[in-house]
């Protein structure tokens, strides 16, 4: 029987059929994507954020110089574009749509403001204090990592609203989340790196200790955890056991109209993903699958890590996700830098144990020649697989098919969620979308620098893309990244 995990994927799948115009946005369903908090302790953050903004270097951890800068480029709002159903809040991390479901929170002790819990409110570019020291104490009892949570001084910890999204992404709303989650942990996660600090993915958490804990309402919900700090190294996340029996935890669940409806269903698969007790474990290992094909080595990147430093501010804050593209094509150069790029600042995180794949779906790049490819990271290489389909086809895929005709290559995620599921429970489903969200935030990044263009949605038709492409029944696309020269 298949997990609970693979029906609610099915569950969320486009359908040309079935598809009841997602890409036409209802406003007045829209929810505010700022939360508003009264009544608590704020601490401004130190000003003059931007693009040109110093990165601080390791001396600075424990100030509030470095606290500034991480909360900024993890999520902070970049730019204010007013339109006809109110002002758009431009901000460092992806979402698609500018939905911005995400919320971010940060344990801290040692450093120059009181020890505590805290919120960080971008629209005020401030932070507010929601508990004491005695919030650290609370934590450790949720994560099963005590060596690693003694050992650091900041915790992130990310959450997502779902009914941010359901107006417009429907059942594939929380998939949509975790996306977004992914994107902006990976914000956090390549801003410290480029300063030199450690960072530990803490995601095998005890969810409903993480809700007290953080005092969430219904429909918000904990998805990830990520400790920075100077005396831990990076590492790969220990993830979870297999989680409870969804039908138990979610009768609670209420059924009233189309949008708690909604809410309801995609709150049974994050139900599904929760364990009952932190449990240290070893990760299980995974060897990839060997690759047979014709292989395409691709090209480093010349940058040394000062560049990085001074780069990585600049293109955090001024990417833009493009809408359309020219058929033009992609330098192999432009392509190679980009892709070596985004997977080495994020290298050292891999929360889904090997089980997610990359692959490079190529229509015009010079020196390749088109055609599916397997990307494998580790080796930064390209391996044939297929001739892949036409952009005519590709595009047919798609809700927003004109707009996709002109570009030049795709990178996709994909997983067997049997697999997945077999080894590491439902929670295995949101550590493959964790992990595809930073990688397509790094992307997004890195292609500003190398004036790669990127689009990253997910109205697109899963069984008549996995057609296309000829990918075996049991192969789930978790995302996808399009790239090409974008129309200005």
């Amino acid at each position: 029987m298949a997990s609970f995990t693979e029906r609610y994927h099915e569950l969320s799948k486009y359908h040309p059929y079935s598809v009841d115009r997602p890409v036409q946005l209802k406003w007045e369903s829209h929810i505010p994507p700022f939360k508003a908090i009264e009544n608590l302790p704020r601490i401004p953050l130190e000003p003059k954020v931007g693009s040109r903004t110093e990165m601080p270097v390791l001396t600075d951890f424990g100030t509030l110089k470095l606290l500034t800068y991480l909360l900024h480029f993890t999520s902070g709002v970049t730019e204010e574009v007013p339109s006809e159903n109110g002002p758009i809040h431009f901000r460092t991390n992806f979402s698609g749509g500018a939905i911005y479901p995400i919320e971010v929170f940060f344990l801290v002790r040692r450093f120059d403001i009181p020890d505590g819990l805290y919120y960080y409110d971008p629209t005020k570019s401030c932070i507010l204090r929601m508990a004491g020291v005695e919030a650290w104490a609370q934590w450790v009892g949720v994560v099963a990592d005590t060596a690693t949570v003694e050992k650091s001084d900041l915790v992130f910890l990310y959450t997502g609203i779902l009914d941010r999204c359901i107006w417009r992404y429907k059942e594939n709303a929380y998939r949509r989340v975790l996306l977004d989650a992914g994107a902006t942990l990976g914000n956090t996660v390549m801003h410290a790196h480029a300063i030199g600090l450690g960072v530990v993915p803490l995601s095998g958490f005890v969810d409903s200790k993480v809700e007290s804990l953080l005092q969430l309402r219904s429909g918000e919900v904990p998805l990830a955890a990520l400790a920075v700090d100077l005396s831990i190294k990076n590492s790969k996340a220990h993830f979870s056991t297999p989680s409870l029996e969804p039908a138990v935890a979610a009768k609670s669940l209420a059924v009233e109209d189309q949008q708690i409806h909604l809410q309801a269903q995609l709150l049974c698969q994050n139900q599904a993903e929760r364990i009952p007790e932190p449990i240290f474990r070893d990760p299980v290992p995974y060897t990839l699958d060997n690759v047979a094909g014709k292989r395409q080595e691709l090209f480093g990147s010349y940058l040394t890590p000062e560049d990085i430093r001074c780069a990585l501010p600049i293109y955090s804050w001024h990417r833009r996700v493009c809408r359309t593209f020219l058929k033009e094509k992609l330098s192999f150069d432009s392509l190679s830098v980009t892709l070596n790029l985004a997977y080495n600042s994020i290298a050292s995180i891999a929360e889904s144990a090997g089980f997610l794949k990359h692959w490079l779906l190529v229509f015009s790049v010079d020196s390749v020649e088109e055609g599916l490819y397997r990307y494998l990271p580790s080796e930064h290489a390209l391996v044939y697989v297929n001739r892949g389909t036409t952009r005519d086809v590709f595009a047919a895929a798609h809700v927003s098919a004109v707009a996709l005709k002109g570009c030049s290559a795709v990178l996709l995620q994909t997983a067997n969620l049997d697999e997945t599921t077999a080894i590491m429970g439902d929670r295995g489903y949101r550590y493959l979308h964790l992990d595809a969200g930073i990688v397509c935030e790094a992307i997004n990044i890195w292609g500003c620098f190398t004036h790669v263009s990127c689009s990253s949605d997910s109205f697109y038709y899963e069984d008549e893309y996995k057609k296309a492409l000829d990918f075996s029944s049991r192969e789930s696309i978790i995302s996808e990244t399009v790239l090409g020269i974008g129309r200005l």
